[in-house]
């Protein structure tokens, strides 16, 4: 799977992802994206084949309703509960590895999902 970081999450995190898990990972920082809404974010993950990864589940779960109900391209999200620490780059960069190991199939269109806790 090919992945679009939110904003809120570093770029540390994403060449983590890269380095350690040869993983296609970019955020909307290295892109020149930031401070754009979240509906123009997940458009934009959806129009270059981009699971969209934030910790801002809510507000994602009610777009990915809106997307599908306007039948609008839709790559999936995936969500970083609180159990992770802001900060603890290291930790989220291998649970996407994980992620990405345990769903080699990748993810379906309009699906919403969490990163499991280790």
């Amino acid at each position: 799977m090919r992945y679009l970081l939110d904003e809120h999450l570093s770029p540390i995190i994403a060449r983590l992802c890269r380095d350690e898990y040869g993983l296609d990972v970019v955020c909307v920082e290295e892109l020149g994206r930031k401070g754009r809404s979240d509906e123009e974010q997940l458009a934009f993950a959806a129009a270059v084949g981009r699971c969209f990864v934030t910790r801002d589940h809510r507000d994602l779960i009610g777009l990915t309703h809106t997307f599908l109900a306007d039948g609008r391209p839709h790559t999936g999200v995936l969500a970083i509960p609180r159990s992770y620490a802001d900060r603890d780059y290291a930790r989220i960069a291998e649970a996407i590895g994980r992620y990405e190991t345990e769903h080699p199939d990748g993810m379906p269109p309009y699906m919403v999902d969490y990163l499991g806790y280790r």
